[in-house]
């Protein structure tokens, strides 16, 4: 269930939405300035292909608690940079980026209890976690858990959530999506169909307007 193309470093980005979690998090622990100066240092880092000093920076800001960081580090070891790769490792780091609201520590996470990689495999768990990652707006999660909905894994089966979860991630820039929302319409009846295209278009307003609110600087 793991989907490489998913994978980014979060900090990398320059958008709004993540300066504003750096900011926000440093504030709150009274020490804005040396928490984002080793957060840009290994944004910098990661960018010169130097994992090893990277890792360390933010491994830094991540014990003072930054969910980025945090994640950050957990895909660097799930990933093998700068460090061994290390699934166990980096389902840890997951979970305390994840615990604060992270939300691609969360699809991770879920995706990660869904393989059985670095946890023991858990449908329910990975549910939960996907749950909350694509109530969130994340594209990838809202496919995975689609495909959760589809199997009947960690969750009753059920087509019409599968589909509206394939769609959400699909109008959310997640196309590899589509496959499996076709897939869903042969398993459908007439009336579950017109029950998920309802449900599709009562939610595609919400997420148009958590993308713009996430994308604004």
């Amino acid at each position: 269930m793991r989907d490489r193309s998913s994978i980014r470093l979060q900090g990398v980005s320059t958008r709004g939405r993540e300066r504003r979690l750096l900011v926000a998090t440093a504030v709150c622990l009274g020490m804005m300035l040396p928490v984002q100066a080793d957060y840009e240092a290994g944004v910098m880092a990661y960018y010169r292909q130097d994992y090893e000093a990277a890792l360390r920076e933010f491994k830094t800001v991540a014990a003072a608690g930054d969910e980025n960081a945090q994640y950050n580090v957990g895909l660097m070891y799930l990933k093998g940079q700068g460090v061994p790769e290390n699934p166990e490792e980096a389902s840890r780091w997951f979970h305390r980026a994840a615990m604060q609201g992270q939300v691609d520590a969360q699809s991770f996470l879920g995706a990660l209890y869904a393989d059985g990689q670095g946890v023991h495999q858990d449908y329910s768990l990975a549910a939960y976690w996907l749950t909350r990652a694509a109530d969130a707006g994340h594209p990838a999660a809202q496919g995975f858990l689609g495909q959760l909905y589809f199997e009947g894994l960690g969750v009753a089966r059920d087509y019409v959530q599968a589909y509206v979860w394939f769609s959400l991630a699909e109008a959310s820039g997640y196309p590899e999506s589509q496959a499996w929302r076709e897939k869903a319409e042969t398993r459908m009846s007439d009336a579950q169909l017109e029950k998920a295209a309802r449900r599709v278009q009562e939610r595609l307003p919400h997420w148009a307007q958590r993308t713009q609110e996430q994308e604004q600087p």
